[in-house]
């Protein structure tokens, strides 16, 4: 055998050997998987009917068999370990009932991880002596304990006095963000309050001989502080929070603006800490070491420790792990001077992740970074040889965007919601940018900082210019309503069908087959067009009464398309705040469940938006709604007031150029074919007087043969004054010349208080259900038993948002039938 054909063989065996190693690392992770997707119940069968199909094709599988038996063995294993995983996922603190709290005295801990300062809060994680986890908000009471609050690091001891533990919040509305969810998968069962540093002792941290990594991470969160000092110094205030989220994983002080308009545009990758930081990081310290004169194998050792120190200075999250665990399988092929097994170090690297912690498999970044990175290594070689464009560097450059695009957009649309149609566009644009000087400069700015102030703002200055000119071109690309695409969440198969014909594409690109290419791409479209967006061509109509807390929002869908929302509740603001006290991203009912709910619903435009009345808590939210929201009228009754959430309300209306039109009862809104909204009140000549409640809008909707009544913030004082006026079905035609006039469903006035819903105006209307949309533990004792017992008496059906959640009442067959379902386990 001579030296060519042994070197063959020997790069054969490597190659084997790698395949067989990413093989495995592929079945461990489909493995873990389908640990999370199956019940225990139905893991023991699949892996009981693996087993026996193993068996049965035995002899048939003839070489393949040790190789099959082995995947189907590792694939068993992760799905067992996953299985256990979750299953032993469990407190052993006693906790209070859902929905309540109790006192927790003496309560004992260790800080175990950074200390985020937001305004007048603290949250952090306290290791009990136990080993649990328990997520801590600490509220302070004056600045002066804020400025007290800042020593305080990782590994400090804590004695707290006294406090209140609960169970973390699980999502109100169907789909939406469960808090629950994520400190279950950082193994978190518990939150404790606690108000003032009166309550707490501290003991500051020492060395412990038994974890020492926790005084080596409290190190480096220092370090991260004291850089982020830098940062702020030497870039101005509008570009400091984006540079420490760039630069150091930090985005504590990242504007919210900035975020959505980045995110809005499917840049957020660029500041989320990544291959490409790693990669400038390395090669900043490369040139540094060499101009110093170490020898190149050196360089390499020391790389080694570069890469997980940056990842942990960071912040360790799983994008910053899996880019660090690339590099450093990188770099050892690099030292062994073979540019191979790329496809084997990313399996490997998720690999090991999800054995470290399976439930990485669950988190966003983990996703979005496997798959686009996945997608690279395999897609983007035979894709530069299809681009009929010249110049290896620009077919490259466009190749790299493309596929990046198409691998994430079913996870974008899946967990977003939404994503603009000009994101390809930004991303050739505002990537070379960032890539190319933004963050080659900001890193050499950070570094320079530490030693030559003056220089690093010399070299801070362009990047601030260069950030300028890059966020004012985001922002107006993102916002441009009609590019973009907003869709439900799409399902696991559609996500695979996508995937697979976007795959089947590009393989007939390659084998140049013009005809199935062509039925490829439309196939592709198709799916883009209908598939994902399936709740758009359903003929299925519903109602659906939103959680807001102690406010009303309900979102109508018809059954041919059109969508309404009535109210949008708001967010409380108790007196004037102290500047020390704000929040960087505060809570806003609109902008943080309203528009996320929308798009999560695959509704893209609101025909109307119908404000009842003026009260905050119906209409704070609306502003953010215009904005974010596409918007064909605004309607309201007819009143402005001087609050500030009316002057906002008809402030960002008049911006945005939608049309506002004050509405009286006696107006009909015909939606399409099979709705129709009739506004049944206020009535300038029956009754007008300052109170916001009583002129509120009363909506009577028929959907199909289904009928709905909502009623705002109304009284028994105008319930009376409109039976007087129009019991004789006036304004109803259905009901016209009757005694009463019967609906499916009312929403119950004023959140249930005791002055509405009266024994007189359940009469008339006799509605089936009941619904009632008020705050959990609201402080104004609503519902009120005597109104709960007024609907108990009507025989009415009765759903409550504060015990509930969001309620959401689907319309089938045509009206003849409803379907009620609230997210939250019905009450008897």
């Amino acid at each position: 055998m001579d030296e060519s054909q042994s070197k063959k063989q020997s790069q054969a065996g490597k190659s084997g050997r790698m395949t067989s190693m990413t093989a495995g690392a592929v079945c461990w992770i489909c493995g873990t998987a389908a640990g999370f997707m199956l019940p225990l119940v139905a893991v023991a069968s699949a892996c009981t009917l693996a087993g026996i199909g193993l068996l049965l094709a035995w002899r048939r599988l003839g070489q393949a068999r040790i190789p099959a038996l082995t995947c189907a063995l590792i694939a068993i294993a992760a799905v067992l370990y996953t299985t256990a995983v979750i299953r032993y996922n469990q407190t052993m603190l006693h906790l209070p009932d859902e929905g309540e709290t109790s006192k927790a005295t003496n309560f004992a801990g260790t800080i175990a991880g950074k200390i985020k300062m937001d305004g007048d809060r603290l949250s952090f994680v306290l290791k009990l002596p136990n080993g649990e986890d328990v997520q801590t908000f600490l509220y302070l009471a004056s600045e002066e304990e804020r400025e007290a609050a800042y020593v305080w690091g990782r590994g400090d001891r804590l004695q707290l006095a006294a406090g209140t533990l609960s169970r973390p919040d699980t999502a109100r509305n169907e789909g939406l963000f469960d808090y629950r969810e994520y400190l279950l998968r950082k193994r978190i069962h518990a939150v404790l309050r606690v108000d003032g540093l009166d309550a707490v002792t501290r003991e500051a941290a020492r060395f412990d001989p038994v974890s020492p990594h926790t005084a080596f991470l409290r190190v480096l969160d220092r370090l991260q502080a004291a850089m982020a000092v830098k940062l702020d110094q030497i870039y101005p205030p509008a570009w400091s929070g984006l540079m420490r989220s760039l630069l150091l994983g930090d985005r504590s002080e990242l504007d919210p603006l900035q975020f959505d308009a980045f995110a809005a545009l499917g840049l957020t990758h660029l500041i989320a800490i990544s291959g490409l930081h790693i990669g400038i990081w390395l090669a900043i310290w490369y040139g540094l070491l060499r101009r110093l004169g170490m020898p190149e194998e050196w360089v390499r050792v020391c790389a080694f420790g570069l890469v997980p120190f940056y990842v942990l200075l960071t912040g360790a999250s799983p994008s910053a792990v899996r880019a660090g665990c690339m590099a450093l399988v990188g770099l050892w092929f690099w030292k062994k001077r073979s540019l191979r097994g790329g496809m084997t170090a990313i399996a490997w690297t998720a690999c090991a992740m999800l054995i470290y912690d399976p439930y990485y498999l669950m988190d966003v970044g983990f996703q979005l970074s496997f798959a686009v990175t996945f997608s690279l290594i395999v897609a983007v070689p035979s894709l530069v040889r299809v681009l009929p464009l010249p110049g290896i560097g620009l077919r490259s450059f466009l190749a790299v965007s493309i596929v990046a695009q198409v691998a994430s957009f079913p996870l974008v649309m899946y967990h977003f919601n939404g994503i603009s149609l000009l994101s390809l566009p930004a991303n050739l644009g505002i990537v070379p940018i960032f890539t190319g000087l933004v963050l080659p400069l900001g890193l050499a700015s950070a570094a320079l900082a530490i030693f030559w102030e003056s220089g690093s703002q010399l070299l801070a200055f362009p990047v601030s210019r260069l950030l300028t000119f890059v966020f004012e071109a985001a922002d107006w690309m993102a916002g441009v309503q009609s590019v973009l695409l907003v869709g439900a969440s799409p399902s696991l198969a559609w996500m695979g069908i996508f995937w697979g014909t976007s795959a089947c594409l590009l393989h007939l690109s390659l084998r140049k087959k013009p005809l199935p290419a062509l039925l490829a791409g439309l196939s592709l479209l198709a799916l883009v067009t209908f598939g994902f967006q399936a709740e758009r061509w359903s003929r299925e109509g519903w109602v659906e009464f939103i959680d807001v807390g102690q406010g009303d929002a309900a979102l109508v869908r018809t059954p041919q398309g059109k969508a309404f929302l009535i109210d949008a509740g708001g967010t409380f603001r108790f007196g004037k705040q102290e500047a020390w006290r704000a929040r960087r991203d505060p809570y806003e009912t609109g902008k943080d469940l309203i528009v996320p709910l929308l798009r999560k619903r695959g509704i893209a435009k609101l025909d109307a938006v119908i404000a009842t009345h003026g009260d905050h808590d119906h209409i704070g939210g609306m502003p953010a709604v215009l904005q974010r929201m596409k918007v064909g009228t605004l309607l309201f009754n007819g009143q402005v007031r001087q609050a500030e959430s009316s002057k906002a309300l008809f402030q960002t209306a008049l911006e945005k150029q939608v049309p506002i039109k004050s509405v009286r009862a006696g107006h009909v809104l015909q939606a399409d074919a099979q709705t129709e909204l009739r506004i049944l009140w206020p009535k300038e000549d029956v009754y007008r007087n300052n109170s916001e409640n009583e002129n509120s809008i009363v909506i009577w909707m028929r959907m199909g043969e289904a009928t709905f009544l909502f009623t705002g913030d109304t009284g028994t004082v105008s319930e009376t004054a409109w039976l007087s006026a129009f019991k004789g079905g006036e304004l109803i035609p259905a009901c016209e010349f009757r005694a009463e006039c019967a609906v499916d469903v009312m929403k119950v006035g004023h959140h249930g208080s005791r002055h509405s819903t009266s024994h007189e105006w359940l009469q008339y209307w006799q509605p089936q259900h009941a619904v009632v949309s008020a705050g959990s533990r609201n402080a104004y004792g609503h519902p009120h038993p005597d109104t709960l017992g007024r609907l108990a008496s009507a025989e009415a059906r009765i759903w409550r948002t504060d015990r509930q959640g969001g309620i959401r009442i689907v319309v089938k067959q045509g009206g003849r039938e409803l379907q009620v379902r609230p997210t939250l386990t019905p009450i008897s």
